[in-house]
């Protein structure tokens, strides 16, 4: 077995004992490839199906933990206690991958920027893979090309950044910051120092971060233990995008400007990261045009899962969308979000766990607010509002876990449902003209 981590460790004695994997998500499910591919012995427990308790950490060495476990969740302070090795899944991963580690963090545009940045590279001859909390995690990629020298553009939120051990980035991207996780993290203070540890674990290589970054940590006193070269969306201004391009867009520009940046680094010109913007198709659910039914242009953002990445979204309208919104709440503050939202929308059309209380601040501001139990419901009353050209844009700004399995199972319903109204509007004209 070939670790390359630089953690001073007894891997040899590590592996007498079976590893215990604690989740049996995306993450635990890579994590079970690495370790047959390791030909280390292990265990898979989950909430749903296995417990973890004093008995089964006494029988390990090491536990791999999934993103979605706190650190004071019961079995890592039972694991603790009996003297196991705790990491999580994208650090443990990481001792055992040779190749070049870039990775991006911040509260919105991460996933976005790896795949471009893995495009970039593999369009100028750099091979690249994009991975992380993207859905394909860290090890998957490296049980499936550990014995190569490719770059892993590695995604990692919070949660994966807070408790860092092993993960040694050659580069470090940190988008931006906002209020995101506070469910999790309880404060914005102790969001900025989660993924601060990223910024900890890095020895001398490149550095970027968005300006909201350097101003949120100055803000809070927080101390980052590098200087960053400091990037704004205004550093995209240098080149052209192409018509249609999901880097016009507000939220994206961003993510241009930090490209180029990093671009510039590795020697990369501005033509070819210009050719990759031409070729380069969007997330899914994150801000694509649907359909244009009647007046009414439809606009699938349903991956703004926070309250900037909604904010953001709504500043391609000039003001002028009828938003619906809503969802299960990450702990942000809504009386800020709607003081900030209010001047970007004409109406609300409110959905999920916090639409009742959102509406009554949007009110407060004087947007014409409704609440509905069903999206189905808004996407119906927002479509029968409109009179003149109108976009309605779905930007939820909160996560999808109180009604949806995820933010895709969410967007998917909104857009078959604007589907189902374009298919009745073409039956009523039909039947008129005939």
């Amino acid at each position: 077995m070939v670790v390359v981590s630089k953690l001073s460790l007894e891997w040899d004695e590590l592996r007498r004992n079976p590893v215990a994997i604690l989740g049996a998500g995306v993450s635990g499910r890579g994590v079970e490839k690495l370790l047959r591919s390791l030909d280390w012995e292990y265990s898979t427990y989950d909430q749903q199906s296995r417990a973890f308790g004093w008995t089964e950490a006494k029988a390990c060495s090491v536990a791999v933990v999934s993103p979605g476990f706190a650190s004071n969740h019961p079995w890592i302070e039972i694991a603790t206690k009996a003297g196991v090795e705790v990491f999580g899944e994208a650090d443990f991963a990481s001792a055992f991958w040779p190749g070049k580690i870039v990775t991006v963090t911040g509260t919105n545009g991460k996933t976005s920027l790896v795949r471009f940045l893995a495009k970039l590279f593999n369009e100028t001859n750099r091979p690249a893979v994009a991975t992380g909390n993207i859905g394909y995690s860290f090890s998957n990629l490296v049980a499936e090309r550990r014995n190569s020298s490719i770059t892993a553009m590695l995604e990692l939120s919070s949660f994966q950044t807070e408790n860092l051990r092993i993960l040694r980035p050659d580069a470090v991207i940190w988008t931006n910051i906002d209020e995101d996780h506070l469910d999790r993290h309880g404060d914005m203070i102790s969001y900025v120092r989660a993924k601060g540890r990223l910024v900890d674990r890095l020895d001398s290589g490149l550095f970027l971060a968005g300006v909201s970054v350097i101003k949120s940590a100055r803000e809070m006193g927080v101390t980052l233990s590098c200087q960053p070269k400091t990037i704004s969306r205004e550093d995209a201004n240098r080149v052209s995008v192409p018509e249609g391009s999901p880097f016009g867009t507000f939220p994206q520009r961003e993510n241009l400007a930090l490209a180029l940046a990093f671009a510039d680094s590795q020697g990369i010109s501005d033509e070819c990261v210009i050719k990759v913007v031409d070729e380069f198709v969007g997330e899914p659910h994150r801000l694509e045009k649907v359909a244009t039914v009647g007046k009414a242009t439809f606009w699938n953002d349903s991956k703004a899962t926070n309250f900037s990445a909604a904010l953001a979204a709504c500043r391609n309208f000039a003001g002028k969308a009828f938003w619906i919104g809503g969802g299960q709440s990450k702990g942000a503050d809504e009386k800020t979000f709607a003081h900030r939202l209010h001047k970007w929308v004409t109406r609300a059309y409110l959905i999920g766990e916090s639409g009742t209380s959102l509406g009554k601040r949007l009110s407060a501001f004087g947007v014409p607010t409704h609440v509905f139990g069903e999206l189905t419901e808004a996407v119906k009353a927002a479509f029968e509002d409109v009179n003149d050209a109108t976009d309605i844009l779905f930007s939820p700004g909160f996560a999808s876990f109180d009604s949806y399995s995820d933010y895709s199972e969410r967007g998917k319903t909104f857009v078959r449902y604007v589907f189902q109204l374009k298919d009745r509007m073409r039956e009523h004209t039909s039947l008129n003209q005939a």
